[in-house]
């Protein structure tokens, strides 16, 4: 799917392949830099762990078990979001993810990812009923747009998670399908 953001710029939304390792460690190393919003804080990612987690996520997809989609620009990974269905006693909701890179934030990439992913996941998944995310406490933004979407905020881990080195609240958020 092609799309045009709120910049002007064209963004290709597609589902992530197998062959993504190397484009998802430079994504994912600028990330991890930046210690944005997401559990890795500078931490060093590896090729070979962007390949290997690449090639699972393909499996899953093609196992039907994650919706994993990525957004591109100039044949270069600028965001992902994914949802990864649970099982068991679980199997009637999934875990969403959603990350942007900082040069693409606040363009509407991010709402239309995750509106394209809950409407695959809706297709794909007849018995889905929730989906749940966890957010940063001082990320308003997300928390945001989230709302707007549907989510509501059903949980909090007070210093339940790091962000550029010190503690803040872990929010769990969730939006009802059916």
């Amino acid at each position: 799917m092609k799309l045009v953001c709120k910049s002007g710029k064209e963004i290709t939304i597609r589902s992530l392949q197998s062959s993504d390792g190397a484009k998802l460690f430079v994504f994912f190393t600028k990330i991890s830099n930046e210690k944005t919003f997401i559990l890795w804080q500078g931490q060093k990612v590896t090729l070979e762990d962007e390949i290997k987690f690449a090639k699972n996520s393909a499996k899953e997809i093609k196992e039907n078990k994650r919706i994993h989609l990525v957004a591109e620009s100039n044949n270069e990974i600028i965001g992902g979001c994914d949802i990864k269905k649970n099982s068991l006693a679980l199997h009637h909701t999934g875990e969403m993810g959603i990350v942007i890179a900082a040069d693409y934030r606040g363009l509407g990439i991010g709402k239309k990812l995750m509106q394209t992913v809950i409407t695959e996941a809706q297709k794909k998944w007849k018995d889905l009923k929730i989906l749940k995310l966890d957010v940063f406490g001082n990320n308003t933004t997300a928390q945001n747009l989230y709302k707007k979407l549907g989510f509501v905020e059903c949980g909090k881990i007070p210093k339940g998670v790091y962000y550029r080195g010190r503690l803040v609240d872990r929010l769990t958020m969730f939006k009802q399908l059916r």
